[in-house]
C-alpha cells in the first residue's frame, strides 16, 4: 500500500520528509509538492504564498496531484 502526502504552499520542507520518514517503516510513502522536490526555504509565508501562486497556482497544482 502507498500514502501520498500533499504538501502545503511551502513544499517538501525537511519538517515534511521526517514526518514521511517516520511513517514509511510501516507504507511507502511518496510526498506531492508544487515544486517538483525542490525545497525553496521560504522566510515566510507571504513569500512562499507569492511564490506559489507566480509560479503553480492552484489549478495547476490540482493537475500535478491528479497525474
Amino acid at each position: 500500500m502507498s500514502i501520498f502526502v500533499i504538501s502545503d504552499i511551502f513544499g517538501k520542507t525537511p519538517a515534511l520528509k521526517r514526518l514521511c520518514d517516520m511513517l514509511s517503516k510501516k507504507t511507502d510513502i511518496e510526498i506531492i509538492d508544487p515544486y517538483g522536490g525542490i525545497d525553496p526555504s521560504f522566510n515566510s509565508e507571504a513569500l512562499a504564498y507569492e511564490r506559489f501562486m507566480g509560479q503553480v497556482g492552484l489549478d495547476k497544482y490540482c493537475t500535478i496531484i491528479e497525474d
